[in-house]
C-alpha cells in the first residue's frame, strides 16, 4: 500500500484529514477458479486508489462516518 495523497485541515472542534492511498487490502480471498482443486489461500489486493476521511477531536476519532475510537 502507498499512500498517494494527503491533507489535513482544522475544524471548530478538532482536526479533520482524508488520506488516499493504492493498493488496499480487501480482505476476501481470491477465487479458486484456477484450474487446479486447490483454493487459492492468498488475499486478494485491488490496486485501485481508495481515500478515507477522518475527523478528531481530543474524545473520538470518526473514519468515513463511523466512530472508530473513543475515549473518556
Amino acid at each position: 500500500m502507498s499512500v498517494t495523497d494527503r491533507t489535513v485541515a482544522s475544524a471548530d472542534d478538532g482536526v479533520v484529514g482524508e488520506v488516499t492511498t493504492r493498493g488496499s487490502y480487501t480482505g476476501t480471498t481470491c477465487s479458486d477458479e484456477t484450474g487446479t482443486d486447490t483454493a487459492t489461500p492468498l488475499p486478494h489486493a485491488d490496486l485501485a486508489f481508495r481515500t478515507a476521511r477522518y475527523y478528531v477531536t481530543d474524545r473520538f476519532v470518526v473514519r468515513d462516518g463511523t466512530v472508530v475510537e473513543c475515549w473518556g
